[in-house]
């Protein structure tokens, strides 16, 4: 870090004392999205870099030059800066957004005004004539501007979650309450903080007590939504909404000529979570759920009729690992 520093400095006095007489009078900085580094941020890294400048947030049809500035959603550390065609994609972990501004300044000062650095002459030496010869002075050395990188297109961030998870459901007033264990994979794709998410899951059996026997429900969880993401460092805040789909198999115990069913309970899912990062593409995962399912199915034993109903409720908690393909 202290060698990246003064690197920086270094390039910096160069700029300042070599190359920012020839910079552009009038330069406008886009950067509508950008929160590390912002606009703001870039400017105030830049200024000293061109004095002679004058830097504009608003489209400027005088303007001599332009910057723009990104940085991409999470949980992507990267973020990249454009000056007239020419455009670099940094990485920065630890979403230092100080440093990322100096490392982005640094880069538009050498593309708007490349610094020369010229090698004086050596003193001239006194050459008797028997031994004179000819001294060609020292070639002029030219830092010319970084090459072009390639153009890249912004790209979506997935993640793939495994977890664990344990469930609860609520039924209506007086029927008791039930528990089951299980597990989902949840795949997530999406951009600036916004993704599409898909879960699917699988559920330990249930038992619901009718007075006259009982039935066993197998439960296999899918939802579908959408996940508002927010990340800070090394934590990253979680909000899904969306739809729940749970086909259920329901079989009879200990009821005459019981027979096996199948059905399709939908209903509403939200979540709250949060991620820790340990690095750049592995986190873990802690999540809260609530399933609630408006129209439960009626249990019913003929002749007797409706002797019970599918949980209207579930409150899951959730654990495990996520990863970042890409």
């Amino acid at each position: 870090m202290l060698r990246r520093v003064r690197a920086l400095a270094l390039v910096g006095a160069a700029l300042v004392c070599g190359g920012a007489s020839g910079a552009p009078q009038r330069v406008v900085v886009w950067g509508e999205h950008a929160t590390c580094p912002s606009a703001e941020q870039l400017i105030r890294a830049l200024a000293p870099l061109l004095p002679s400048a004058t830097f504009s947030r608003a489209a400027d049809v005088d303007a001599h030059a332009s910057i723009e500035l990104t940085d991409e959603a999470a949980p992507s550390s990267a973020y990249s800066i454009g000056v007239d065609g020419f455009e670099r994609r940094f990485t920065d972990v630890r979403h230092d957004c100080s440093e990322r501004a100096r490392v982005a300044a640094v880069f538009a000062a050498l593309a708007l005004a490349p610094p020369s650095i010229v090698v004086s002459p050596p003193s001239h030496a006194v050459v008797s004539p028997s031994s004179r010869a000819v001294v060609s002075p020292p070639s002029r050395a030219v830092v010319s501007p970084p090459p072009r990188p390639r153009l890249e297109w912004r790209r979506f961030a997935s993640t793939i979650e495994l977890v664990a998870q344990g469930s609860g459901a609520l039924r209506r007033a007086g029927a008791d309450q039930l528990a089951s264990g299980g597990g989902a994979v949840r795949v997530t794709v999406g951009a600036r903080g916004l993704s599409a998410v898909l879960g699917i899951g699988a559920s330990s059996p249930i038992t619901i007590d009718l007075g006259i026997g009982s039935t066993t429900v197998l439960r296999f969880p899918i939802d579908l939504g959408l996940r508002g993401a927010y990340r800070r460092g090394r934590f990253e805040g979680l909000v899904d909404i969306g739809l729940a789909l749970v086909p259920m198999r329901l079989a009879g115990d200990a009821i005459p000529n019981a027979q096996v069913g199948a059905r399709v309970d939908i209903g509403l899912r939200t979540a709250v979570g949060l991620r820790i990062w340990l690095e750049d593409r592995v986190a873990l995962l802690a999540a809260l759920e609530a399933n609630v399912f408006p129209r439960p199915y009626a249990i019913a034993v003929e002749p007797v009729g409706d002797l019970g109903e599918t949980p209207v409720a579930w409150l899951s908690g959730q654990v495990g690992l996520a990863v970042r393909l890409r």
